[in-house]
């Protein structure tokens, strides 16, 4: 599933969007943009946020740094791809 069917799986579910009898996305109390440009916002965030909690491992011993640090690039790299499939 891309990012965006994420989001628009996560906007219905929380009912800030629903496809019309037409079949068009609605997004009645936004714009569709800035509710994909806050979806892609906080996912970056988030997943920054779980890379830091694995660059910290790094310190722990040289088994931790080994895992720690694949860890944090494995994260890193999520997000990187995250972003070259944006549509």
């Amino acid at each position: 599933m891309s990012q965006r069917e994420r989001f628009e799986a996560w906007a219905i579910e929380g009912k800030f969007a629903f496809r019309n009898e037409r079949g068009f996305w609605m997004y009645p109390a936004f714009s569709q943009g800035q509710m994909y440009l806050a979806w892609k916002a906080s996912r970056r965030a988030t997943l920054e946020e779980s890379a830091k909690v694995c660059d910290r491992m790094v310190s722990v011993s040289a088994v931790s740094y080994e895992t720690g640090s694949a860890c944090a690039q494995e994260i890193r790299a999520l997000a990187a791809s995250d972003s070259d499939k944006e549509t």
